[in-house]
């Protein structure tokens, strides 16, 4: 069973994260839309506190999400997803459309990516089981990483062990998944309710024409750009991020 938290009261909002991530990251968004949503940041299998799995593709995480509202006896619910989780949110939507009422897709596109975490894995497969403090871990992860805001992300994963620090997440079943597999399963198939997708303009994950991939499955998508934001809006921009997703839940009220 999937670990998760739940805040607020009103129709149910599921929210998914993206890689590295878990459903602690979205606490500050989720709070702020539990006014007018029940909401369920959920972690996703071999992340958070969420049970590890040799397995790791898009339909696992699908069929994770479709067993986990079955045992929450969840009807109709909006979905907003992340990277991974917005990957998961699309497929779950083109599969169960009568399942969701709305969706917010968060960078990303459904189409195939090729793996592309090099960095990151390198420094998770670095040692830090001698590392006595974080700043330690930090100067051992620079080496593999340069960027001290991907670093910081990636910490949120730490757990102390017996001498030292190691990862909570399993990351060589991570660093195996194909979960990036394409959205060819689909050909054909559209989810025709409302949704919105937000992109980080200084991101590479939705190119310019990966917008009629995204109108060919959802030709309901309102498409916005966040021009001076990079791969996570909802933490380098999380105002501006607010206020568009509010805005598109208010037009488009749950109505069952």
């Amino acid at each position: 069973m999937l670990h998760f938290s739940q805040l607020g009261e009103g129709p149910p909002l599921i929210i998914l994260h993206g890689l590295f991530g878990s459903g602690r990251n979205w606490t500050t968004i989720a709070r702020a839309l539990s006014t007018e949503f029940t909401t369920f940041s959920l972690d996703l299998r071999n992340h958070g506190d969420s049970p590890s799995n040799p397995a790791h593709s898009l339909a696992d995480l699908t069929g994770d999400l479709t067993d986990w509202m079955q045992e929450q006896a969840l009807g109709r619910s909006s979905i907003l997803g992340h990277s991974m989780g917005g990957l998961t949110a699309m497929d779950f939507a083109l599969k169960f459309p009568d399942k969701v009422d709305s969706l917010v897709i968060v960078d990303v596109a459904p189409r195939a990516y090729g793996h592309r975490h090099e960095r990151e894995f390198n420094a998770l497969r670095a040692d830090i089981s001698k590392c006595r403090t974080r700043s330690e871990v930090d100067s051992v992860m620079a080496q593999f990483l340069d960027d001290p805001v991907i670093r910081q992300f990636l910490q949120m994963n730490l757990i102390h062990a017996e001498s030292g620090f190691r990862w909570k997440i399993p990351v060589e079943i991570l660093a195996k998944a194909n979960f990036l597999d394409g959205f060819a399963d689909h050909a054909g198939e559209q989810f025709t309710k409302p949704a919105l997708f937000i992109i980080g303009g200084l991101s590479d994950y939705v190119a310019p024409e990966d917008h009629a991939t995204i109108q060919t499955f959802f030709p309901n998508a309102q498409i916005v750009t966040l021009p001076d934001s990079g791969h996570w809006p909802h933490f380098s921009h999380k105002k501006v991020f607010l206020e568009y997703v509010q805005a598109f839940f208010r037009r488009n009220k749950h109505t069952t």
